[in-house]
């Protein structure tokens, strides 16, 4: 049995981040549907499932797809989005952290964030990427 699939596979996409998270999206349409039709019983819970359905058949699209190239392309810009909202998070999580001893400015210039210490009053901050001046009041 193993060698059957693995001779059918062979030469296909496979299983990636995309398709994973296409699956994992249409489970959470099927469930959304399940509590939709019990509590609106109407055109939503339809809507989910139809969603869910062409999720999954996406998702099995590209599992089984033999144009790997283009398939390896779309993981890849789906890769770097998800790479990109990684950084935004943890760059919000440590703000967040920070938030009662840090205050943080963009550079007029180059529009660069920057972190100074709360409460010390007007300061002069220097921006390490471009070396522009301002003044603010932390």
């Amino acid at each position: 049995m193993g060698e059957k699939l693995r001779k059918f596979m062979q030469g296909r996409n496979g299983y990636d981040a995309l398709s994973r998270c296409l699956l994992w999206v249409s489970v959470a349409m099927l469930l959304l549907a399940l509590i939709t039709s019990r509590v609106l019983n109407g055109a939503l819970s339809s809507a989910f499932w139809v969603l869910a359905l062409a999720a999954l058949a996406f998702s099995y699209f590209r599992i089984l797809s033999r144009k790997v190239y283009n398939r390896q392309a779309e993981n890849a810009k789906y890769q770097r989005v998800v790479g990109q909202l990684k950084v935004l998070l943890s760059g919000a999580k440590g703000r967040w952290r920070d938030r009662k001893t840090h205050k943080y400015f963009r550079c007029p210039e180059c529009r660069t964030q920057l972190r100074v210490p709360r409460n010390k009053g007007k300061i002069r901050i220097t921006c390490k990427k471009c070396g522009a001046r301002f003044e603010r009041t932390t």
